[in-house]
Formats: C-alpha cells, sequence, structure tokens
C-alpha cells in the first residue's frame, strides 16, 4: 500500500489517499492519473499526476462551467480522406500516457499565441509523436514552432529559449508572458480535457482539431470586426458578442470571447486593450 499527501489545487487543502500498487497499472515511465472525486479532500474533483515511484509530479482542475462553442466547419474532402484515419506512425494514445493535461494546455496557449515552444523530452521517453499530433491539430488552423531537446541541450542553451514556452511531461519551466498563467487557462483545459476524455484515438483527434479550426476561425472573425470599425473609439464587447450572434449564428460566452481576444493580440497581431466594461482598440 500506498499513502499519498493529495492537496486540491484550488482550496489547497489536504488528505491523506492510500492506494494498492497492485490497482494501479504501472508503467516503467509515464505518468499515472488518479481521479479525486468531489468530497474527497474538499468540494472540488480533479486529477492527480504520479510518476511511477508514486510520487505526485502535478495536479489538474477543471472548471465544468466554462463553455466551448460549436459551428459548422467546411473541409475540403481530400482532407477528409487524408486524416480519415490515424496515421499508424505515431501513437497518439501516447499524449494521454506521457504528459500532463496542464501541460497540454499550456502548449495550446502556446501554439494559439505564437509564442515558440520548446519541450524538454524525457530520456527514457521517445516524443517522437509530439510534433505530428500537433501538426495534425491545426490542420487548417494555428501554424507554431516547437522544439524537442535533451534537458542538456537545454542547460547549455537557456539563454537561447528565454522568449519560449518551456516545459517537459509535468513541468512548466520557462513561461515568457504573464497571459500564459496556467491557473487562468480555463478555455485550454476544457478543450484539451474533451480530448483527454475520448477513448477512441481517432475520435479524440477529430474533437481537438473541430475546437483548435473553430477558435482559429471565431479569432479570424473577431479581427475582421475589429479591422472594420477601427474610426471607433470604443469596441464593446457586447456589440461583438452581438455581431458573431446576428451575422455567423454563433453564440459564445464571454469568457470565450476574452480568450479569442487574447488569439487576436498575440497571433493575428492586432492589438486590441481589454478594460472592465468594454474592448479599446490602440491602432
Amino acid at each position: 500500500m500506498v499513502r499519498l499527501d493529495i492537496r486540491c489545487p484550488k482550496c489547497s487543502r489536504k488528505r491523506m489517499l492510500t492506494i494498492n500498487e497492485e490497482d494501479i497499472k504501472l508503467r516503467p515511465s509515464g505518468l499515472i492519473s488518479i481521479n479525486i472525486e468531489k468530497n474527497f479532500t474538499c468540494e472540488h474533483s480533479y486529477i492527480a499526476y504520479l510518476d511511477h515511484h508514486f510520487n505526485v509530479r502535478d495536479y489538474f482542475d477543471l472548471d465544468y462551467s466554462v463553455e466551448l462553442p460549436e459551428m459548422v466547419i467546411e473541409e475540403k474532402k481530400d482532407v477528409l480522406a487524408k486524416d480519415s484515419v490515424v496515421s499508424v506512425e505515431h501513437d497518439f494514445d501516447l499524449i494521454k500516457l506521457n504528459i500532463s493535461q496542464n501541460i497540454l494546455a499550456f502548449i495550446l496557449k502556446a501554439i494559439m499565441t505564437k509564442t515558440p515552444c520548446v519541450f524538454i523530452k524525457d530520456k527514457d521517453i521517445l516524443y517522437d509523436y509530439l510534433i505530428p499530433f500537433f501538426n495534425k491539430m491545426n490542420k487548417d488552423a494555428f501554424e507554431f514552432e516547437m522544439e524537442i531537446i535533451s534537458e542538456e541541450t537545454y542547460k547549455n542553451s537557456k539563454s537561447k529559449f528565454k522568449k519560449s514556452a518551456v516545459v517537459n511531461s509535468t513541468t512548466i519551466i520557462n513561461s515568457p508572458n504573464k497571459f500564459m498563467d496556467i491557473k487562468k487557462l480555463k478555455v485550454e483545459k476544457r478543450i484539451i480535457n474533451a480530448f483527454m476524455v475520448e477513448l477512441d484515438t481517432q475520435a479524440a483527434l477529430q474533437i481537438i482539431k473541430r475546437h483548435a479550426k473553430i477558435a482559429f476561425d471565431l479569432a479570424g472573425i473577431v479581427c475582421d470586426y475589429v479591422l472594420n470599425h477601427v474610426k471607433e473609439k470604443h469596441i464593446y464587447s457586447k456589440n461583438i458578442l452581438d455581431y458573431l450572434e446576428n451575422t455567423h449564428k454563433i453564440t459564445i460566452a464571454p469568457h470565450y470571447l476574452d480568450f479569442l481576444i487574447e488569439i487576436v493580440n498575440h497571433y493575428f497581431k492586432i492589438p486590441v486593450k481589454l478594460s472592465m466594461t468594454h474592448y479599446t482598440g490602440v491602432f
């Protein structure tokens, strides 16, 4: 039996958890995820990630009130044909086994804000599937820059990566921007969770691809709106929400609009300043 000191990532309440090693499918490397149900430590539910030595490496909390929009996406027939079957060259299930949800959400934020990403690989795990996974996820959506390097390479050239989002499988090593605070990435976490909970690999890939394309397309629509109203002193959030609903029949929550505004600011490089009550365009 193993006793774990479990701490809620939201409220920090703790409780001892006893698990039987024989009930856990051990692997020589990678992560073990333990679902902590509501009312175990507190009123929150979350996931604890353990390494193969049963050390708690990370926690993942999810705000289930965060809503993700849906929209019809027109895709080319040849694209559908190529992606109809997940490539046998890469086992994308290894994403779920070896990388924590927080790190995936952080990488997603980096991609959607055009922040270069550096992944430091575990010496015991090959990450050949990582870049192909994000390539497939972002087909017809976000372009991104990602390197996979050894820990030794990173230590020898840290200064080169000051402006990069640097991670390993469970830890954020360098976050170059304040807007990449993992505690605030609620939409990104929701997208990653939708991918993680789908057991079928092909279906999971299609889910995350769809949400990446929706975010890309909606951010593009917001860009067009902002550019068409550049002469106005203020661009109110309500105006953008109404525009999306009236012209594109898409309803999004205010928190999702905040998520889109960061994509507009940092990926599309169209500066839009956020105030308490409205968006002020600065050009």
